[in-house]
């Protein structure tokens, strides 16, 4: 028999109202034409928030839409944005801990079970999981040790890494601290 889960069917209205909220929250730039630059700017800035590969996008999110709405009241935008992060984030967690907090107290039988029995599997797996990856990662320490660098590979490295800037600075400022204890 299909079984509704009303948690979930409440977590989705409440996640449908976060996504109005935020909406309203930045409804207040502008007339059709901005909503379209607006929505671009905003679609722009998620994606970046993604490419980022930093947990919510934090940062990204917020500078991307401030540098590209430069025309608007700085005050309001961050408030908004604010408002964005508390609506769009942090209320629908609240709300799923909630469910989830609810849902390990109806099926607290189940979860014990399932704990018990994960617990009779981990031991037996993970030390032979552990003891396999440590001995990877050494073999290839190993390997990698033994074998003479590749040109190309610290080529890119080299390219790609400032390590003469980065020597420079840190012969810099050991010289510097060197010559004020001298001092």
């Amino acid at each position: 028999a299909f079984k509704i889960s009303w948690g979930a069917v409440f977590g989705c209205v409440v996640g449908f109202y976060c996504r109005r909220c935020c909406a309203v929250c930045f409804a207040s730039y502008g007339d059709n034409d901005g909503i379209w630059a607006f929505l671009t700017v905003f679609l722009l800035a998620i994606v970046l928030a993604v490419l980022s590969t930093i947990p919510g996008g934090l940062g990204v999110f917020e500078l991307t839409i401030i540098v590209l709405l430069n025309g608007t009241n700085s005050h309001e935008l961050v408030g908004s944005l604010l408002a964005f992060r508390l609506i769009y984030y942090l209320i629908p967690l609240l709300v799923g801990l909630l469910l989830g907090v609810n849902e390990f107290a109806t099926h607290r039988e189940t979860v014990k079970e399932s704990f018990a029995n994960s617990r009779k599997w981990t031991r037996v797996v993970a030390p032979r999981v552990l003891t396999f990856t440590v001995f990877l990662s050494g073999a290839l320490l190993l390997i990698s040790g033994a074998t003479p660098a590749s040109v190309g590979r610290m080529g890119l490295l080299l390219h790609s890494l400032p390590l003469d800037q980065l020597a420079r600075e840190t012969t810099g400022s050991a010289r510097r601290t060197r010559n004020s204890r001298r001092s």
